[in-house]
């Protein structure tokens, strides 16, 4: 890979992480061209190599800007939005190397339920297999917003759910469509009435309340 366009890469990387959100919109619209598939592999690559140096609380500390950018950078209109997902996978990836579930689990599902977001809106590779990766961060996620400890964050990720599984390819679609019509059940029963389910949290609202 050319030498320059990795030390593009890393400023760019280095930008982002000492400023604050309005900042990095600014730098993500003046750096339009570096916002490609080659982006996610080397903030990957980079992200990894770091971690390996660091200490857990060190570690943590560095992560965080690099999650609130996937936050960012999934949702952000401009440039390629088959990159900007391949971007956002990888931040969120390697934001679960860090803060795994046995020591940080509210967090850890928090970036399950994003991860599957972006995996539903993926638009690179087999939208069946992006479908299953969906409906395993959701099931992941779930396994710590239960309903007991986390109702609405369990109804949230229930909704969710069910869309996935609404538009599942794989497997039989009259099984998918039984799956999501209980998740969205589920669903209901949390929020109390069926007026209430318009008022869950999308995975956009979650991200203000982590860490």
């Amino acid at each position: 890979m050319n030498q320059k366009r990795d030390e593009a890469y890393l400023n760019l990387i280095q930008s982002l992480l000492n400023s604050p959100e309005d900042e990095q919109i600014a730098l993500l619209k003046q750096n339009l061209e570096l916002l490609d598939d080659n982006f996610a592999r080397y903030l990957r690559e980079w992200a990894t190599q770091t971690f390996a140096a660091m200490e857990s609380e060190e570690a943590i500390k560095f992560i965080i800007p690099i999650f609130s950018f996937s936050n960012l950078i999934q949702q952000f209109p401009l440039g390629s939005k088959s990159s900007n997902m391949e971007i956002a996978i990888a931040g969120y990836e390697m934001a679960l190397q860090v803060f795994n579930r046995d020591s940080y689990a509210e967090n850890w599902a928090v970036i399950q339920n994003n991860l599957a977001n972006v995996y539903r809106n993926r638009i690179k590779f087999d939208r069946g297999e992006n479908i299953e990766r969906t409906i395993e961060c959701y099931e992941a996620a779930l396994q710590v917003r239960t309903r007991d400890a986390l109702p609405l964050d369990w109804a949230t990720t229930q909704n969710n759910l069910a869309i996935s599984y609404s538009r599942r390819i794989k497997f039989d679609r009259g099984e998918n469509i039984e799956k999501a019509i209980e998740c969205y059940q589920a669903a209901l029963q949390a929020c109390g009435s069926t007026n209430s389910i318009s008022s869950l949290r999308w995975f956009d609202e979650d991200s203000k309340h982590l860490f």
